[in-house]
């Protein structure tokens, strides 16, 4: 979480998952057709509310991205998801970095949601 934190704020609990990736690209007319860049990160926890994903690349901060989310060993996807990216932090000495995403988008997209978290959920992770 960002410097001056609070606690956590989530309404739901969240879940630590394993073997999830997030396919992340900028809202827009090249987005809306396919086209434009992307960017693949590993979901590290996830709730039907948002995400923390971890990515090699900086995303802009209050932007809305659309999102995949796709299982790994297995053929579970959900797309459709639009988040907006709410904070970021250095993931270590990795060079990489992880991100707060806030899911906008509800129906069909959060049970697809929930069907990734029975097959991907490890824990929910210590607050």
């Amino acid at each position: 979480m960002p410097q001056g934190d609070k606690g956590d704020r989530r309404e739901k609990k969240r879940f630590q998952v394993a073997g999830c990736l997030a396919t992340m690209s900028r809202e827009g007319f090249l987005a809306s057709m396919g086209l434009g860049p992307k960017c693949v990160g590993e979901v590290l926890d996830l709730n039907p509310k948002g995400a923390r994903v971890r990515i090699s690349e900086r995303l802009s901060l209050f932007e809305i991205y659309r999102i995949r989310l796709q299982q790994l060993h297995g053929d579970e996807k959900v797309g459709g998801i639009k988040a907006r990216t709410v904070w970021e932090k250095a993931d270590g000495a990795s060079g990489k970095f992880q991100i707060g995403l806030h899911f906008l988008t509800n129906g069909g997209a959060v049970e697809g949601i929930q069907e990734i978290l029975k097959r991907c959920r490890t824990k929910a992770p210590p607050v």
